[in-house]
């Protein structure tokens, strides 16, 4: 392209009369005919977000709708030619649940995508993103969680928790059924009565409320769900219902919420969970989350992966 630095608008126009136009900002382009990705707009209809990567001078149409899956849009680039005209690229589909070997009730991940799970007889198992079989572990427990950083708690049994370090399972005060872990810092466990506890560095603090389910993530957003399915969100101390109900939560981070509803099916919000948007249909009943990784359990103990 010439003239470096320079910045001339271009027109993106949406809709298929072009009674809306995107104007967006990129450097040395003096027309660019868009007919071809207006068609593609006029099918995608009201659906989509425009983006624009100035320096290297193309433009980006996303889609995000149900059947793309929200979150994991398709994706129409073209690069924008000094003379005029586009190059597109290929479309991107949106990826979808890939089953994976073995059976869990439970699983953990951190960022990097390994995995500890323990299946109905306690076992526990351990794997790397890019292995195909699952290693066993040592180990008896009830709920396993894993931390973004890779810290990694359980419950046992007979309701000890337990924190993993270096190879050694190392009790921790109170009782539990269920763990949920972010990071080494961001811990917390919900107690045989839905009492929900927690982790200060030395001992794990009651919180109000009871609940079925909860997760904390690495950069402490907190989610909890009640016995009637409503959707908590920990800020400021207290907790605050958002919109929706459902039977099982796991977060990312603030920017990524996951939540099965009453029919099974995982809801994604990215708004804080001001409003939830289906990612591939597929009914589960357990999910874990880390940045990037979303693994889920259905009712069979089926485990699946998708990337986020």
């Amino acid at each position: 392209m010439s003239g470096k630095g320079e910045k001339k608008e271009v027109d993106i126009h949406v809709g298929p009369s072009h009674t809306r136009t995107k104007r967006v900002m990129c450097p040395g382009v003096r027309k660019v005919d868009h007919n071809p990705v207006n068609a593609q707009l006029a099918e995608w209809k009201d659906r989509f977000t425009v983006r624009v990567h100035k320096e290297e001078g193309w433009f980006e149409v996303t889609r995000h709708d149900a059947d793309a899956g929200w979150g994991q849009p398709l994706v129409l680039r073209a690069k924008v030619r000094h003379h005029g005209g586009y190059e597109q690229q290929a479309e991107q589909k949106a990826p979808q649940w890939t089953k994976l070997e073995g059976s869990a009730c439970c699983i953990g991940t951190d960022r990097q995508g390994h995995t500890i799970c323990c299946d109905a007889a306690h076992a526990t198992f351990e794997k790397k993103l890019e292995d195909p079989k699952w290693t066993k572990a040592e180990g008896i427990c009830r709920h396993v969680a894993r931390g973004a950083d890779g810290a990694t708690w359980t419950t046992t049994p007979d309701e000890k928790i337990c924190r993993k370090e270096k190879d050694k399972w190392v009790q921790r005060p109170g009782a539990a059924v269920q763990v949920y872990v972010g990071s080494e810092q961001e811990v917390v466990c919900i107690s045989h009565s839905g009492n929900i506890f927690k982790w200060d560095g030395n001992n794990f603090k009651a919180l109000p409320g009871t609940f079925k389910n909860a997760s904390i993530a690495h950069d402490g957003t907190f989610y909890a769900i009640d016995n009637a399915g409503a959707i908590h969100k920990w800020q400021g101390g207290a907790w605050a219902k958002v919109p929706g109900t459902a039977t099982f939560v796991a977060v990312a981070d603030k920017d990524h919420v996951f939540i099965i509803d009453p029919s099974g099916q995982v809801q994604q919000s990215n708004d804080g969970g001001a409003s939830w948007k289906p990612l591939p249909p597929g009914p589960q009943k357990f999910l874990a989350a880390a940045p990037g990784h979303l693994y889920a359990i259905n009712a069979s103990n089926q485990i699946s992966y998708i990337k986020i």
